[in-house]
């Protein structure tokens, strides 16, 4: 028979080694760059937890959507993204257990921000999924660079040919313009060269577009 204070010292190891779990738990959730939830299975998909990292990404704190429901996070989703963002999360899980969206994320300052939700459902002792876990990452600035540059594919596609991009007359005749304000301010010397293709015509008569195409493509 063990002694009681044998007893008192397992207690006690045991009550550390849950802290540290518990702690080493937590020191992993924060580092995480996203904000880590768990939601109820059935919709609404009420959460249970929610760490602190919404913060940064909405500008309200983690009890606002865990505590009395005082906040839905579906109120803060972009109103023209609700439906999608739903229809995509109840058929992947439906399907694969796990599912990714992108939606837009309304902050307290009513700026939209991009993110990404990625979650699986987790199972209950029955085998049934009783939580969802997930994790809502920040896309903003990945956005931002897709849209910079498609911009600047844009104004590439606006200046060049298709075909060769190389650039085209108008934009050719602009720098050209620039160079020779600059070479007369700076009393410079400039020198055009113009390449012209004898005969270019009968080639895309005898041989066709395409050939005329892969003889351009290969002189630029």
């Amino acid at each position: 028979m063990k002694h009681p204070s044998m007893f008192d010292a397992e207690a006690e190891a045991a009550a550390v080694a849950e802290l540290e779990s518990a702690a080493q738990i937590r020191s992993l959730v924060l580092n995480i760059p996203g904000a880590v939830y768990r939601r109820q299975y059935t919709e609404p998909w009420a959460i249970v937890f929610m760490s602190d990292h919404i913060e940064v990404l909405t500008g309200y704190p983690a009890t606002d959507f865990t505590e009395d429901n005082r906040r839905s996070f579906e109120s803060i989703i972009c109103v023209q993204d609700r439906d999608h963002t739903s229809a995509v999360i109840r058929e992947q899980l439906r399907r694969e257990g796990s599912f990714s969206v992108e939606y837009r994320l309304s902050d307290s300052s009513g700026y939209y921000r991009w993110v990404a939700e990625h979650g699986r459902s987790v199972a209950g002792p029955d085998g049934r999924p009783v939580w969802i876990d997930g994790v809502i990452v920040d896309l903003s600035a990945h956005k931002e660079a897709e849209q910079l540059q498609g911009t600047v594919q844009v104004r590439h596609r606006l200046g060049h040919d298709s075909l060769t991009c190389l650039p085209d007359r108008t934009l050719i005749r602009d720098r050209l313009q620039q160079i020779l304000l600059r070479s007369h301010r700076d009393h410079d010397l400039v020198a055009a060269l113009l390449v012209d293709l004898d005969n270019f015509r009968s080639i895309n008569e005898r041989l066709g577009q395409q050939a005329g195409d892969e003889l351009l493509k290969a002189v630029d």
